[in-house]
């Protein structure tokens, strides 16, 4: 099991039966988030706010946050996606096809930068 789900299972088996013995309260979820060792990572994304009453099926208040457990999305938005896509607009605009070719990211190689990451 990777580290963070070992963790996850580690603090159901010891701390859930000591959160009012019950594997489905909110106490038990906080200290899920709580010691989460990814966690911090948080902050890193952009959650979706209720824009009217009747989104998401009329369950939830206009103005909350949203409670992003969808599987077939590519997930919440990281915060620097808007700055990396400008980026890559403003190079498009400034270089066209030369673009393939920049010191920064070049396209003819794009796919490189996430190999490593993506065969793990």
């Amino acid at each position: 099991l990777p580290v963070a789900l070992k963790k996850s299972v580690e603090i159901l088996l010891h701390k859930g039966t000591k959160v009012r013995d019950s594997f489905d309260t909110r106490d038990l979820a906080v200290t899920l988030d709580r010691e989460d060792p990814l966690g911090e990572f948080r902050q890193e994304f952009l959650f979706p706010v209720v824009k009217s009453p009747d989104c998401r099926f009329g369950i939830k208040k206009k103005g909350e946050a949203t409670v992003y457990l969808c599987g077939n999305s590519l997930g919440l938005q990281p915060k620097q996606t808007r700055e990396y896509v400008e980026e890559e607009l403003k190079k498009w605009e400034t270089l066209g096809v030369d673009g393939h070719f920049s010191k920064v990211r070049p396209w003819v190689t794009i796919d490189e930068l996430c190999v490593d990451n993506m065969a793990k």
